[in-house]
């Protein structure tokens, strides 16, 4: 009979209980009320040792033994609720309905994420239903998680940080255009490949990302936002955008952020560049508006959020100045500062008489030439004829690069021109193309084209029911949705005047934002006509 190794899933071929690949001791079986190792799910794979445990799911290494490779196996278990009964899950019947409602919720989430391309999601191989609940199996990759990997690479640059981030960037705001939102965005959640690419893990239900729910809450103290931690306060993309923030906070700056409950009694959380020197002030500004305890002063969305990280404009770096300084500057002897100034004087004297002797005899030399050359124009056209066939390298590399940051002064070998284009990668003003590749050869007229995302043009819309007028009217102009307001005195609205009481396309749900508008319900003033 073949044995598998519980852990690395590879073959044993000796009796004794110690893998020969790995070192893991078999001896022991998984806790009870787990599946047991051994144990073949859809007649393909054999369930391992136990990998990770969360309130609602249990994830099994296991072996798929049509492909013969390992995979992940997550098994869709709330353990506060449920039992088993050798391998068959039930449940008491007064959770009948909260069970089913959200093993149906989990496998639609599944379904949908797998839908999603991108190396930021560690891919799904099966979906499937089985002893009364749902399993999901995916792919088994080499990798460790983002805070382990901080811990080998504590000084990340914000150039590198950039690049690793771009990515889950999109990935969670194409998550979020399908109306999920992740709300358990954290550094562990987080695997680091290697070859460094980062895949987003952890995928959950609102029910366990939300204090007061059926099932015990599973929050991230830090990246959690404040939202989580109240249940009647709505959760969305601005979840996620606050703990994207708070994982950069920790990457920027090797500080762990403070926890939201915390913050809300006394907020004592420090700017990034408090800590980090090196990072640009803008970024600073734009995580510290992100990680707002309020969700209406953070970003609307991921593709906003990511856009004005890349931003290249810098904020006025007084405001930072006296965070940033945290050595005292030593004293500074006045007479030497006297002598330092005179010194100056007579350096500069020297070299200005130095500069107009220098000038004085090349417009000497220029007058005698110009006197005694009998052809000076056929060399001022040879020489004008040399430069026109000069041809020259295209030396710069815009992909990636937000178009603000793009100065066209700075470049005197080719003139720039924009086009602009739909983009399900690239967040909005993210230069997506260039007409002429690093390293080719500059076209004769000089034009270079960069292309210019738009975002995607499928978006949700997000949240704004209780917004204000201009917060709402600021948001989806930002994110390029079209909008009309229409007013309706409602006495029974709690709600304070001016502000959002009901939407035409309902949250979360994807339209074309290029041909339909969102029509939004504002609370009239009775008074005013």
């Amino acid at each position: 009979m073949v044995r598998y190794c519980a852990n690395c899933m590879k073959n044993i071929s000796t009796n004794s209980a110690i893998c020969p690949h790995c070192g893991y001791h078999n001896d022991k079986d998984n806790p009870d009320n787990l599946l047991k190792i051994g144990t073949l799910l859809n007649n393909r794979f054999l369930i391992g040792k136990v990998f990770a445990q969360s309130t609602i799911s249990i994830t099994y290494m296991a072996r798929d033994t049509k492909e013969n490779c390992k995979v992940y196996i997550e098994e869709f278990f709330p353990t506060s609720i449920c039992r088993r009964n050798k391998n068959s899950v039930y449940f008491e019947e007064e959770y009948n309905i909260s069970y089913k409602t959200m093993a149906s919720d989990i496998h639609d989430r599944w379904i949908s994420i797998s839908k999603i391309k991108s190396d930021c999601l560690n891919h799904f191989v099966d979906i499937f239903p089985a002893n009364n609940t749902v399993y999901a199996v995916t792919k088994f990759i080499q990798k460790v998680t983002l805070t382990d990997y901080l811990n080998t690479n504590p000084n990340l640059s914000w150039q590198k940080i950039k690049t690793m981030f771009l990515p889950i960037f999109s990935f969670v705001s194409k998550l979020n255009s399908l109306g999920i939102s992740h709300c358990g965005i954290c550094p562990d959640n987080i695997w680091v490949t290697k070859n460094e690419t980062l895949v987003l893990t952890g995928f959950s239900l609102p029910e366990a990302r939300t204090v007061g729910s059926i099932i015990p809450h599973e929050l991230y103290s830090g990246y959690s936002a404040p939202e989580q931690y109240k249940k009647n306060l709505w959760q969305g993309e601005w979840t996620d955008v606050y703990s994207l923030a708070a994982v950069l906070f920790k990457v920027l700056t090797m500080q762990e952020p403070i926890d939201a409950q915390e913050r809300i009694i006394k907020d004592t959380q420090k700017v990034v560049a408090f800590y980090n020197d090196n990072v640009p002030d803008n970024v600073s500004v734009v995580i510290k508006n992100a990680m707002s305890l309020d969700k209406k002063n953070r970003f609307a969305s991921i593709d906003m959020f990511s856009g004005a990280l890349l931003s290249e404009n810098t904020s006025n770096t007084a405001v930072f100045g006296v965070d940033r300084t945290r050595v005292a500057t030593p004293a500074i002897n006045n007479n030497n500062k006297t002598n330092n100034k005179n010194y100056d004087i007579k350096f500069i004297l020297m070299i200005s008489f130095a500069v107009l002797l220098t000038i004085s005899c090349i417009a000497n030399f220029v007058f005698m030439y110009n006197l005694y050359s009998s052809k000076p124009m056929d060399m001022e056209t040879t020489s004008s004829s040399e430069s026109q066939n000069t041809v020259h390298k295209m030396e710069h590399t815009f992909v990636g690069m937000h178009k603000k940051s793009i100065n066209p002064n700075n470049y005197k070998d080719f003139v720039i021109e924009y086009v602009y284009d739909y983009n399900d990668d690239y967040p909005m003003d993210i230069i997506v193309r260039q007409s002429v590749k690093e390293g080719d050869d500059i076209p004769t007229n000089k034009k270079i084209i960069l292309t210019v995302s738009k975002g995607s043009k499928f978006v949700s819309v997000p949240y704004l029911i209780g917004s204000t007028k201009d917060f709402a009217s600021r948001t989806l102009t930002d994110m390029g949705i079209k909008y009309d307001f229409v007013y309706l005195e409602d006495n029974e609205s709690e709600a304070p005047i001016n502000t959002v009481i009901d939407m035409s396309i309902s949250y979360g749900v994807k339209f074309n934002k290029e041909i339909e508008r969102v029509i939004l319900t504002i609370k009239k003033d009775p008074f005013i006509h």
